[in-house]
Order: structure tokens, then sequence, then C-alpha cells
């Protein structure tokens, strides 16, 4: 760890190269004769890891807010991503020789973090930040570790989570007279018909996976059922407002009762149960 009793700078990288000195033992090639090595490079060994980032933040903002205003005008999210920020340690206590960061990442929580990127730092400038893109949605567990030139990697971060902002409204009446309009019950999306300027995007459907759903009359007997994994028409429903049957149902008022499933980070809020009436007009 030292050259001439002067210690090596854990921060300067030193190279070396063997030189060998030999002769052919004729008097008409002068000698010595010298041939060297390829030249290696390497930092003083390094054993004490570095500190984490400091400030760690995803997007503007955690809450649904940040993902609704992502929403474009066809009530669809595109070139999703998310935005993390971060600072370098500045501390005394902490060793300076951070040669880059890399970032963990998992879309399903309690599953443990990989790394999806490294970050190489630039010295002079006091926030890092990386754009996680070309992603599916919104939801998922972040943390950053520090690693120095000798590949110590620092504690991580804390880590952040962000979820999608999931959401489902069903009208109350539809109108099955094949003019057109307004002639399937569906949840509210994004149609060529719905464009108005009353109409609220707000209210469209966000990351649905699943859909059960069931209409009854008013004693409680099942008249249609409705599953999105076996029907073409998926977590759309189309009810044409016909029973299991094939026959139509009388103008009238009934019930339904949908089990949706949502696309969401946070289990406990993926099943949820919505009931409500419906009113049929011919």
């Amino acid at each position: 760890g030292t050259y001439n009793n002067i210690p090596l700078n854990e921060n300067k990288k030193y190279c070396y190269y063997i030189q060998t000195l030999g002769t052919y033992g004729n008097i008409n090639i002068g000698d010595p004769l010298l041939n060297r090595s390829q030249i290696i490079c390497s930092f003083p060994r390094d054993s004490v890891p570095p500190c984490p980032p400091t400030q760690f933040t995803l997007n503007a903002s955690l809450d649904n807010a940040y993902c609704e205003s992502k929403l474009n005008d066809l009530c669809q999210f595109e070139n999703i991503s998310n935005t993390i920020t971060w600072q370098n340690p500045v501390l005394d206590t902490c060793q300076k020789d951070i040669a880059y960061y890399k970032i963990y990442f998992t879309d399903e929580r309690d599953i443990s973090l990989k790394p999806i990127a490294t970050v190489t730092i630039q010295q002079n400038l006091k926030e890092q930040e990386f754009i996680h893109t070309n992603i599916p949605s919104f939801k998922g567990c972040y943390y950053i570790t520090s690693v120095d030139k000798s590949s110590n990697e620092s504690k991580p971060t804390e880590t952040v989570c962000v979820d999608n902002c999931p959401l489902i409204y069903f009208p109350n009446v539809f109108t099955p007279n094949n003019d057109g309009k307004n002639d399937v019950f569906t949840p509210y999306y994004y149609m060529e018909q719905a464009v108005s300027s009353d109409f609220n995007k707000m209210l469209c459907m966000r990351f649905v996976n699943s859909i059960n759903f069931f209409v009854f009359n008013k004693a409680g007997v099942t008249l249609y059922n409705y599953d999105s994994y076996t029907h073409e028409n998926g977590i759309f429903i189309k009810w044409d407002g016909k029973g299991n049957n094939g026959k139509e149902l009388e103008s009238g008022v009934y019930f339904f009762q949908a089990s949706v499933e949502f696309d969401v980070l946070d289990k406990k809020n993926a099943q949820k149960k919505y009931r409500g009436w419906i009113q049929i007009l011919r």
C-alpha cells in the first residue's frame, strides 16, 4: 500500500507493466534487448463503501394527480415514465470516490428489487436524474445505491413506491334499440360517439385487468352473467340487453354487480365490487 514509504492514493489510478531484459549473445546485436508486457491499470484496494445518495424522490407527485395528468384526449396513457432524482452525498465522513449509481426496481410489492440501470456520476451536478421509460404502467418500487471505483456498493436509499390510478364508472341507462347510439351497456371509455364538449375523460376506465359482471331482476334471479376473460369484448362488456337465454329483456330497471380486478401495486386494493341499477329503455 505504499511506494517509497508514501501511501498510495485510493482515488488515483496506477498503471503497471513489466519489462524484461535479454540478449542473443551475438556481438552484432546490441544488448540488452528490452521487451515490455501489456499495461494493466487499477486503483488501490478499497473496502470502504461510499454513502448512499440523498434526497431521493420519485416523480413530481406520488398521488393520483400525477397519474391522471398523463391522460391524453383519448382516455389513454402514452409514453408512460417515472422520473427519479437524487443528490450526491456531501457529508465529510463519506467516501467521495463514487463512480456511478445503481438503480433497482420491481413492479411487484414484497419481491426483491433488481438492478435496471446504472448512471455515471456527473461531478459538476449536485442533482442526478434517471427517467424510467418504456414501462407498461406507473406502478413500481425503486431504490438507489452508490458504487465506487473499487465496486464497493453503499447501503440502499429508502424504497419509494408509486402506484397506478385505477378507476371505473358504470352508467345507469342504455337504449338497446339498434339506432347506433347508446345501444350497449359498457363502462365509461373513449368512444367516437362520446366525443363532445361535455365528455369528461377523467371518468374513463383506467388500469382494469378483468371484470365479472352479473345482472339480476328485483327478485334476485341472475338474468345475465359475463366474464371478461372468456368474452371477446374483454373489459368493455358491451352488453346488448339480452339474457343468458339470448332473449331481449323488457324495458325496466334491473340490478347489477361487478367484481373488478385492477392493475395496482397494492394488492389490498386490487379487488373491488360495485353494485347498482341499470335501466333499459327500448
